[in-house]
């Protein structure tokens, strides 16, 4: 499975991101697929496109699924 992200830097500052998706069986937990995407250097009020791949999580109907996101957000200091 293919979860498109947009990131945007809403912040005043060039900032990197990381995104960690996990996605989880609803009934299943041990069905666990974890894919982390990183944006570097993004500009204020900019956007980026990616996505990350969680495919083999091993559930057939995606409404069984419990999809988390994390963001972890760091300020580019260039000096």
């Amino acid at each position: 499975m293919i979860v498109p992200l947009t990131v945007k830097n809403r912040g005043d500052e060039r900032a990197s991101y990381k995104v960690t998706v996990t996605v989880k069986g609803k009934n299943d937990p041990s069905m666990t697929k974890t894919a982390s995407a990183k944006v570097t250097g993004l500009f204020k009020n900019t956007t980026w496109p990616t996505q990350v791949d969680v495919t083999g999580v091993g559930v057939k109907d995606v409404r069984d699924l419990v999809v988390t996101l994390k963001v972890t957000k760091t300020i580019n200091r260039w000096q």
